[in-house]
């Protein structure tokens, strides 16, 4: 189903509901009205009748002639019709209407109303309050039993103890009314149905022409990645999203030159020590050499391939899914952690010039994967190792921020370009100046860091100036609620460490 239909179908569906709607309520309200105009009728028949009525303490009179009574002349529906009767059931008056032969409509719906006044009362009392019937049982309802009798002669006047007052009103009026509303409701809401219906898959297409624009621009975009879908200047949602979409194509490109300059980069990277390792194999297999020349060869083929194991881990360690979350996280007192792989360089060359700061005066509980935080560490720090001068200090330190450890590991080095700073942490970036100064490295290392900083839910930074050093600052929240006795943790070896990533 296309989206036009599907709108028009919408559209049509609640177009029919709110009709349906209107029209019953358009048909309640008349229904509503007409009745209470039927009971306001009948309420106005019986203060005619009372007031024809003269009420003595002792007994009622009735006087036609001193009152006249307009009441029950007419033969249509719209008239009321009426009775008097003692207290015997005699009867006493009625209208004329009720001589009138309406065998032709004996089903017709009538109301009933009977009211008594006595002696000394003045206010009617309710016998009988809009009993429904039909013209087939009104003479019986109102006691009338003038038929057959055409010898009765009203009287001037009558005196009673009472007299019973009965009045009845058509329905058929109302009915019919009620018939016409709801036919001319019902042709009503079908036109006004079919002409939506008409309309609204035009109008629907009309809408939806900036979809099917962008739908053909997306159908000829072809293979080129920097192609984006044309999209309509209609300054609404429509617009919205075709720019949401030409931003998902922009990052999708982004990503796709990132992965194609990241496998032409691999590939380069894998080739080279490859082809050293090769050459060198090739060459020593020429001709006999002594035994000491085979030796060098078969060191410079281990270097080689344990340069080609590194790249190789590394790569596997990028391209894997984040699944490392999944990973055992253990709590570590961070500043005692810190101290111990601080101790494990005790090796390296350059031990003298690191130097810890521990700025949190507290013990400091953090949630972290050791193994990968250790591989982390020892990125950066052989990062700061590399592109700085020897004797130059290489800081570590650790800070309390809005509930939150910020290590910061600060070298001074030859430092970054503002430029360049955005790229650190991408696979086999290396600097301008870090190339042309033939630093070794394949870039690698901050990657790798900042995938694993990612993974165990921790962020990794950097702030650089030319000439003056590099911060990478890594930052992981601090659990709360440290408890009494915090046990040390045992670092891993940094073969442990490399064979956990």
């Amino acid at each position: 189903m296309t989206i036009v239909n599907r709108l028009s179908m919408l559209f049509l569906i609640w177009l029919g509901i709110i009709l349906a709607g209107f029209s019953a309520l358009v048909f309640g309200i008349e229904w509503y009205y007409l009745y209470r105009q039927a009971d306001a009728q009948s309420i106005a028949a019986f203060h005619a009748l009372v007031a024809a009525i003269e009420v003595h303490p002792t007994d009622v009179e009735w006087e036609p002639n001193e009152r006249k009574i307009v009441l029950g002349q007419g033969s249509g529906f719209d008239q009321v019709r009426w009775s008097v009767h003692d207290n015997q059931g005699e009867l006493v008056d009625y209208s004329d209407n009720l001589l009138v032969d309406d065998s032709w409509n004996t089903g017709s719906p009538w109301s009933v109303s009977i009211q008594t006044i006595r002696a000394g009362n003045f206010i009617p009392e309710i016998v009988v309050s809009n009993k429904h019937t039909n013209m087939r049982d009104l003479h019986q309802q109102i006691n009338l039993e003038i038929v057959g009798k055409p010898n009765f002669i009203r009287v001037p006047y009558y005196l009673s103890t009472s007299f019973t007052l009965s009045v009845a009103v058509s329905h058929q009026p109302i009915i019919s009314s009620l018939w016409l509303t709801a036919r001319v409701l019902l042709a009503a809401g079908i036109g006004v149905w079919i002409i939506g219906a008409l309309f609204a898959r035009l109008i629907c297409k009309q809408a939806l022409i900036p979809v099917t624009i962008m739908s053909a621009s997306g159908k000829s975009l072809g293979s080129d990645p920097s192609s984006r879908l044309s999209v309509p200047k209609t300054g609404d949602e429509l617009e919205g999203l075709g720019h949401t979409f030409n931003e998902l194509l922009a990052r999708l490109q982004i990503a796709f030159d990132r992965q194609s300059r990241f496998s032409a980069d691999a590939a380069h990277q894998l080739r080279t020590p490859l082809a050293a390792l090769l050459g060198q194999v090739e060459v020593a297999l020429k001709q006999d050499r002594p035994a000491h020349e085979y030796l060098r060869v078969l060191n410079l083929a281990k270097r080689r391939g344990l340069q080609l194991k590194q790249i190789i881990e590394s790569l596997l360690f990028l391209a894997r899914p984040d699944e490392i979350a999944a990973f055992e996280m253990k709590q570590v007192e961070i500043t005692s952690w810190i101290q111990e792989w601080i101790n494990g360089w005790s090796d390296h060359e350059r031990f003298q010039d690191f130097i810890f700061h521990a700025n949190n005066t507290s013990p400091c509980l953090v949630n972290i994967h050791v193994g990968l935080f250790n591989q982390i560490m020892d990125n950066i720090l052989d990062n700061a190792c590399k592109y700085s001068t020897p004797g130059s200090t290489i800081t570590i330190k650790t800070n309390l921020h809005e509930a939150r450890l910020q290590l910061t590991i600060e070298d001074h080095g030859c430092g970054i370009e503002a430029a360049e700073l955005q790229n650190l942490g991408e696979p086999f970036f290396r600097t301008e100046e870090v190339r042309r100064l033939g630093i070794p490295g394949i870039g690698l290392g901050l990657a790798i860091a900042k995938r694993a900083t990612t993974a165990i839910g921790a962020a990794l930074t950097f702030e650089s100036k030319r000439d003056v050093g590099t911060q990478a600052i890594i930052s992981i929240a601090v659990i709360s609620g440290l408890p009494e006795v915090l046990k040390k943790e045992n670092s891993l070896t940094k073969e442990e460490c490399h064979e956990a990533v």
